[in-house]
């Protein structure tokens, strides 16, 4: 057996005794997922205190209307990507490259009905000529930090960026938040 089968086996039976002697304490902290689409609204004013938050100077601010989805249950597939419109965003980033693996640091405030978080973290740019050269796809991920009844959780997205304002493009994402309770 090699060191890292070792070292997995071990993990495993840890994990094992502990789900055994305390099942509940593995879960013990109830999860709350929220899945929209963001979409750049200039009828939204920015927030600029979460621009201030960001441990970076950021260089670039974003303001969107969040939207509800729904999806086909057969395979999920989105087939209204705008059903209600539910709350607001503001997210301030430092870009200094539009290139292929480029990142991205990004703050981002997410306004969901009566409940707002907040998170930091990144945005990974993964294409910029798919399916038209200038539009910019990327993947960013926020560690969401807490705020009333919540305890962190998790915001990730598959994000379009249209900085060229390429005709036929909203710059936007499709988001799914994790938080978890108290």
């Amino acid at each position: 057996m090699n060191t890292t089968s070792g070292v997995f086996g071990a993990l495993c039976g840890a994990l094992a005794v502990l789900w055994l002697v305390a099942p509940g304490a593995v879960c013990a902290s109830e999860s709350t997922v929220y899945v929209f689409r963001s979409v750049e609204d200039p009828d939204v004013a920015p927030d600029f205190s979460v621009c201030a938050a960001a441990s970076f100077t950021p260089n670039a601010v974003l303001v969107a209307s969040l939207y509800a989805t729904q999806t086909r249950s057969a395979d999920g597939k989105v087939v209204n990507s705008s059903t209600k419109r539910i709350g607001s965003g503001t997210a301030c980033a430092l870009i200094t490259s539009l290139a292929v693996g480029a990142r991205a640091p990004l703050i981002g405030e997410f306004q969901i009905g009566k409940k707002r978080v907040i998170g930091e973290g990144e945005c990974v740019l993964a294409s910029n000529n798919v399916p038209t050269p200038g539009l910019v796809l990327a993947g960013c991920t926020l560690a969401l930090g807490p705020t009333p009844g919540v305890r962190g959780g998790v915001a990730t997205s598959n994000t379009v960026f249209n900085p060229l304002g390429v005709p036929g493009f909203d710059t936007g994402s499709m988001w799914t938040v994790r938080l978890f309770g108290d």
